[in-house]
């Protein structure tokens, strides 16, 4: 699906962050940050 660079703008100003959660082996949480970036036309 294609996105326009509009939506993908907007989305980077206003959601720049996103978390995945997994657990360990042990079964507790671990949470993992992600940025997103917008460079040279590619998301």
């Amino acid at each position: 699906m294609r996105i326009s660079e509009s939506v993908i703008e907007y989305l980077l100003r206003t959601w720049p962050v996103a978390r995945l959660a997994t657990l360990n082996s042990d079964g507790s949480r671990h949470q993992i940050a992600i940025v997103f970036t917008w460079h040279d036309g590619c998301f």
